[in-house]
């Protein structure tokens, strides 16, 4: 894990410690369930999440290696490894 500094070794808490946050979790429910890959994508969900916040959680999810950034010519994609 780069970002997220790890409480224990209990993969539980390894994952609150990860995807705990509220953000991180929506993020990763649109890439699931809605196919959704795309900074501008995401940044249109219901939830309203705002844009310098989107720009933290998905640098966090990269760092920790639970998504990947996709080089697009147009779009900034991701996508679950």
């Amino acid at each position: 894990m780069n970002k997220t500094t790890l409480r224990s070794h209990c993969p539980i808490t390894t994952g609150i410690d990860v995807i705990g946050d509220k953000w991180a979790l929506l993020v990763i429910r649109h890439m699931l369930f809605r196919q959704q890959y795309t900074y501008g994508q995401l940044l249109e969900m219901k939830e309203r999440i705002a844009s310098k916040v989107l720009a933290e959680r998905l640098k966090t999810l990269v760092a920790d290696g639970l998504i990947e950034k996709r080089n697009h010519p147009t779009k900034r994609t991701y996508d679950l490894p």
